[in-house]
């Protein structure tokens, strides 16, 4: 039935039940055959009152139709409640996953079942990983050679899988991450330090800046260690974990930083969540992932937009992991996680999974990759 005919009737079972008083209809008549014989321009406000009527007419019969419960609605005001954004298109996780072993092993697993699909050899003391975009080429930090400034002191080396063909980039530094870009290595200066280290892969210049984001020096006296967690997608921030003397807890920070930006540029924010967070990794541009303890023995995943002087909370839970995370890491599109913990065991999650799945044991670091 058409919304007219449903009007129209609900005009007609109201109107039939009202009565005319004895004698209306004649005292109608006799006003008719009182009245003067209107003059032309006096139509026009009975043309108005019948337009008002008309009007009337159709709102009570949006009304009763509103009023009934056969599901039918009809809005008589444009709605002001503003949509919810569009989803994030969903998309396939990267095709393999780099790992190193606590024995040594640098390994390619597959991202779904966690089989190793092939071997890249063995380096002593593998502490983290990173690849370039396409991933021809893999970092990686591992017990030095070169000797010792102080404890703890690791080589950065870079090896092409394709070749196995190896080469020491950095001595004396800690932890490492390349860009997506591809242009970038940043990693935590441990000799020189500390501090974080930029090292340009085309031109091979290296520059030291300040975690705490001084303009004046490279090094802060407050910071004892600094390990650079992953970049932001635009390859302009970093994430980074800081280790202050003479406190316990770990302080985590997003810095967009010198050689990166001009030094009149330099922002650092510092992260919530305060001892509790173990780990950090970007999800997107303005946004990363925190790795938060709670007294159950597990770590949940929460996302927190970055901003100066932000009050906001971080989000609701994204997953939860048995134990305590140490690493975290999303691929570029953001929707995809590796997590490491501080028992070896490395879990993969992807937006809209209800639980992360186990990839292995015994793992040291893990990283993205484009290949398997």
């Amino acid at each position: 039935m058409k919304i007219e005919d449903r009007v129209r009737g609900a005009l007609h079972e109201y109107a039939d039940r009202i009565e005319p008083e004895p004698g209306s209809w004649a005292r109608i008549e006799a006003r008719l055959d009182d009245a003067p014989r209107p003059r032309r321009r006096a139509r026009r406000p009975l043309v108005l009152a019948g337009v008002a009527v008309a009007l009337i007419v159709v709102v009570v019969g949006a009304l009763v139709v509103r009023a009934r419960d056969d599901g039918v609605h009809v809005s008589t005001v444009p709605s002001t409640v503003t949509s919810a954004p569009p989803p994030v298109a969903p998309t396939s996780p990267p095709n393999g996953v780099l790992v190193g072993k606590r024995g040594g092993e640098l390994v390619v697993l597959g991202e779904q079942d966690g089989q190793q699909h092939s071997s890249l050899g063995t380096f002593a003391g593998i502490s983290t990983l990173t690849a370039s975009p396409d991933g021809r080429q893999v970092f990686f930090s591992a017990t030095g050679t070169s000797g010792a400034c102080r404890a703890p002191y690791q080589d950065v080396t870079k090896l092409v899988p394709e070749t196995g063909a190896t080469e020491r980039i950095e001595g004396g530094a800690g932890v490492a991450a390349v860009s997506p870009s591809g242009e970038w290595l940043v990693t935590g200066v441990v000799c020189d330090g500390p501090s974080l280290g930029f090292t340009n892969l085309v031109t091979h210049a290296a520059y030291g800046s300040d975690a705490l984001g001084s303009r004046s020096t490279e090094r802060s006296a407050s910071i004892d260690v600094v390990d650079p967690l992953g970049w932001s997608p635009d390859s302009q921030r970093v994430v980074y974990r800081v280790h202050l003397k003479d406190d316990a807890k770990p302080h985590f920070y997003v810095g967009r930083l010198w050689p990166i930006v001009p030094q009149a540029q330099t922002e650092v924010v510092e992260l919530p969540g305060g001892p509790a967070v173990t780990a950090a990794t970007f999800v997107d541009d303005d946004t990363v992932a925190l790795a938060e303890t709670t007294g159950a023995g597990s770590t949940e995943v929460r996302r927190w937009t970055v901003a100066p002087g932000s009050t906001e909370l971080p989000s609701t839970v994204l997953f939860r992991v048995r134990g305590r995370v140490v690493s975290l890491v999303a691929d570029p599109s953001g929707q995809h996680f590796l997590a490491v913990t501080s028992a070896g065991e490395l879990y993969r999650w992807s937006r809209g999974e209800d639980r992360p799945t186990r990839l292995g044991d015994d793992v040291a670091a893990a990283a993205w990759l484009p290949w398997s």
